[in-house]
């Protein structure tokens, strides 16, 4: 069953992708520019990631040097541009998809059969298993 979460008949089209990329490589240049660093998905999940061990696991945080560099002693990993760059794209991503109707809630129904759950010859080795054993009277 699939409900489209926005109203309309359809998505729209896909933006040119020499325009796209054009538009991306002016973002990844203004970046350079402005932050003397790139754009980078990895280092503000390790950082979120980092977060969450940091609450569970505080001693091991201390014992290794690249986690403590992030998260040592008193620090929050959390407190970095990084984290907020990598939200913003995931809610950016999210909301381009609402204006581009793309988005959806959807249940896919998988299609599996018993036949991978019995094993090879389930018919014969099940009635050597349940045969009656003879009287011994």
């Amino acid at each position: 069953m699939t409900d489209r979460l926005t109203s309309g008949s359809g998505a729209r089209p896909y933006m040119n992708p020499y325009l796209a990329g054009t538009l991306l490589g002016i973002v990844l240049f203004g970046a350079f520019f402005i932050t003397g660093t790139g754009l980078g998905a990895s280092g503000g999940l390790n950082r979120m990631l980092v977060f969450f061990q940091n609450l569970v696991t505080p001693e091991h945080i201390d014992q290794v040097p690249y986690l403590l560099k992030m998260a040592g002693g008193s620090m929050n990993p959390l407190n970095s541009w990084i984290v907020y760059l990598t939200i913003g794209t995931v809610l950016g991503g999210f909301f381009s998809g609402l204006i581009g109707r793309r988005v959806k809630i959807e249940t896919n129904k998988a299609h599996a059969t018993r036949r991978h759950f019995r094993p090879k010859n389930s018919s014969n080795s099940t009635k050597a298993a349940h045969a009656k054993r003879p009287d011994r009277s």
